[in-house]
């Protein structure tokens, strides 16, 4: 499990858009990333 420092989370914390890498099972990229998109303003 990744482990975050304080300024990596407040930016993640900043970002309204999140963004996934995915890979298939020999570890190459996905071609087709999702995004997430949150509209919670008390993170």
């Amino acid at each position: 499990m990744a482990t975050f420092t304080d300024k990596e989370l407040e930016y993640l914390k900043s970002q309204r858009l999140a963004r996934l890498a995915t890979a298939d099972s020999n570890n190459a990229p996905h071609v087709q990333q999702p995004a997430i998109r949150t509209i919670r303003q008390d993170w």
